[in-house]
Order: C-alpha cells, then sequence, then structure tokens
C-alpha cells in the first residue's frame, strides 16, 4: 500500500471505534428516556423516535464490522474492499452485511422524515394518522428502503467476486491481512442504478422535503393550537426544530462525499479522501442524533434538568400536560 492509503487506515483505526462508542453511549442514554421517561402524551412519535434510534444503532454496528471502501476509479468491476472485522468472513458475508448498511442508512433518513411529517399531519389536518392514512404514508415514505432492499439482493447474488476469492481469502485469513475484498460490482447495471438513484433521492431530496414539511407546520401551529396552552406550542415547535436539525446535520454530513463519489464514478477518477471516509459519514451524524433529541423533546430536557438544575421552573401536573398536548404529540 502506500503512504496515503496508509495514512487513511490509521485514521479511521481510531476513528470508527471512537464513533461506534460514543454512538452506542448516546443512544442507550436515549433508549433509557424512551421507555421510562417517555409521558404518555408522546404515543406514536415515541415509536418514530425508537425506530430511527434503532436503525442508527444498526447502521453504526454494521459499519463498524465492515469498514467498506469502494475503490471507485471506474464504473465496471469496481472493487468493495473490508477493512474491519469482518474481513476474517467470507467475502460473499461480508458483501451482503455492506449492502445491508447501505438500506438500513436509507431508513434512517425515511424515518425522520416520517416524523415531520406525522408532526406536519397532525397540524395542518383535522383527521386522525391512522388505519388506512398511516398505513399508506408508511408505505410512501418508506418504499425506497424496499426497493433499495431488493436491488440490494440482487446485487449481492449477482456478485462478481471471482471464483477463487473465497479460496484466497480462506489461506490469508491466518495471516491477518489489512484488508478483504468482499465483491465487485458493475455500477451500470440496471440494480446497481437504481440503488443509486434511492440513495441519491435519499441525501439530495428528502432533507429539503423535510425542510417543506417544517415550514408548512410552523406556518399553521399558531392558528392550530390558538385556542391551546402556550406549552402545546412550544412542545411542538422544539421537537420539529430539533428533527429538522438532525436532518441538516445528515445532509451536512452526506451531500459533500456523496457528491465526490459521484463525480468519481462519472469522471473515474480516485479520491482517496472520499473513498474512506464516505461510509463514515452516517456515523458522524448518528452520535449527535439522540443528544439533539433528548434537548429538544421538552419532557426528556425537563427531566434532565431537574437533575442538575437545583432550581428549575415548576412544571404542570403531567394530566394537564398530556390533555394539553394529546392534540399534537
Amino acid at each position: 500500500m502506500d503512504g496515503p492509503t496508509e495514512i487513511y487506515i490509521e485514521i479511521l483505526s481510531f476513528v470508527y471505534p471512537t464513533f461506534l462508542f460514543t454512538t452506542l453511549i448516546s443512544h442507550l442514554f436515549l433508549l433509557i428516556f424512551i421507555i421510562f421517561f417517555s409521558p404518555p402524551h408522546l404515543k406514536f412519535l415515541r415509536i418514530l423516535l425508537l425506530t430511527t434510534s434503532i436503525f442508527d444503532v444498526l447502521a453504526t454496528v454494521i459499519n463498524f464490522y465492515v469498514q467498506p471502501r469502494i475503490v471507485s476509479g471506474e464504473q465496471e468491476n469496481v472493487p468493495v474492499q473490508c477493512y474491519g472485522l469482518c474481513r476474517y468472513m467470507y467475502p460473499e458475508f461480508c458483501f451482503a452485511f455492506y449492502m445491508g448498511w447501505q438500506t438500513i442508512s436509507l431508513a434512517v433518513g425515511a424515518s425522520m422524515t416520517y416524523t415531520l411529517f406525522f408532526k406536519y399531519y397532525k397540524i395542518t389536518r383535522t383527521k386522525s394518522l391512522s388505519g388506512w392514512r398511516l398505513f399508506l404514508s408508511l408505505v410512501l415514505f418508506y418504499t425506497p428502503c424496499l426497493i433499495s432492499m431488493i436491488c440490494s439482493a440482487i446485487i449481492v447474488m449477482r456478485n462478481t467476486t471471482p471464483a477463487n476469492l473465497r479460496k484466497n481469502s480462506e489461506e490469508k485469513m491466518g495471516f491477518n491481512p489489512r484488508y478483504l475484498e468482499m465483491g465487485r460490482m458493475t455500477l451500470g447495471a440496471l440494480p446497481n442504478r437504481i440503488n443509486f438513484l434511492m440513495m441519491a433521492q435519499g441525501i439530495y431530496v428528502s432533507p429539503f422535503l423535510s425542510f417543506w414539511f417544517r415550514w408548512k407546520a410552523n406556518k399553521n401551529l399558531k392558528d392550530t393550537v390558538s385556542g391551546g396552552s402556550l406549552l402545546l406550542q412550544k412542545h411542538t415547535k422544539s421537537v420539529m426544530k430539533g428533527i429538522s436539525l438532525q436532518v441538516f446535520i445528515h445532509f451536512v454530513c452526506y451531500i459533500p462525499l456523496f457528491s465526490l463519489y459521484t463525480y468519481s464514478i462519472l469522471s473515474e477518477t480516485e479520491i482517496l479522501a472520499q473513498q474512506f471516509f464516505l461510509a463514515m459519514s452516517p456515523n458522524l451524524a448518528a452520535t449527535f442524533d439522540p443528544l439533539i433529541n433528548l434537548y429538544f423533546v421538552l419532557p426528556y430536557r425537563k427531566q434532565i434538568k431537574s437533575w442538575f438544575c437545583k432550581e428549575h421552573t415548576p412544571v404542570a401536573p403531567s394530566g394537564i400536560i398530556s390533555r394539553h398536548l394529546s392534540t399534537v404529540e
């Protein structure tokens, strides 16, 4: 390996474990709050927060286990390398994990966008989001994930790994290889193109859709709850602000490296920073997601303040809060 490649490997050998640890700890705290400190009025919002958290943790753990690198200097027979613990396993196994990680990462963004849509619907619509409306909305928002999962399965089955790669990897396992070539992809093939489009829409379209939901919801919020309490408005605005911040962080982490990835494919140019850090970008956002939720979901923030602040403003009894907030979760 050349010098720059070794430098990137050494950097990521520190970065991956660090972000795995911080992500697991922060999500553990959020999980404790979701289970033990969620008031009754959160209802479905609690499920959405838990779903996003589970997807975040799964994506981070798989990413640490695989630590993939796409050597995207060309469009045909592109090597996909593994630098994580998965390099001691069969290449087909690692490649399946890698493709699954892509779908789960897409599901994280879909969950955040759907949470904002949920708040938007509760504010701007009079009919409850339940029954067939709930089912249809879930299908619409998570269809890209389903399509990506199907394409990923096809890509794994069509994996163009050389026939003798399994034999070679088995021979090298005892020598603790630095990386394992877990597969090769033909990016021009139809399943790869469709999967790429699903990832691209999740990265480029979902953030703008989320911000639109927030803008429309804030525009109608005052009129919708004008007969309610200030606590209701504060709670709703805070949750939407927090989710929007999460989307923005993912937006900032994903777009630069994914754009470089797209450029490297189209121009058939190798960019080492993109190859090594593209898979790392979701971990950066996943670390901050639970911290944002703990701050912007008011019941969680009040609970934390009650532990660390000797003097805090008394809050209304939980029964009163639940009655006020049940209309806009």
